[in-house]
């Protein structure tokens, strides 16, 4: 594998776990019934930085990093959110 094979791998997938786990902080932050305005609100607020962080990190990738292999950025990305679902739905038992 090439170096910019490898630095396109590792940008894809950093372009799905930082969005992510942005997501999770501001939805588990809260917990319990007393608080399920602020878990709502975390899931809308969490949703739109998800959504921005995204966005940023592919904007960013192109227009930062240099040479980027596409298809290898694209795939790590896709491959991470198939992984993702492929695991929720096993811990929820579907």
């Amino acid at each position: 594998m090439d170096p910019v094979t490898g630095k396109s791998l590792l940008i894809g997938g950093l372009i799905f776990l930082i969005p992510q786990s942005w997501f999770a902080w501001r939805v588990f932050r809260f917990s319990g019934a007393g608080a399920a305005r602020e878990v709502v609100q975390g899931f809308y607020r969490g949703e739109a930085g998800k959504f921005l962080l995204t966005t940023a990190g592919f904007a960013s990738a192109f227009l930062i990093a240099g040479p980027l292999q596409a298809a290898a950025l694209f795939g790590a990305y896709i491959v991470l959110h198939v992984v993702h679902w492929l695991l929720l739905s096993r811990f929820a038992g579907i």
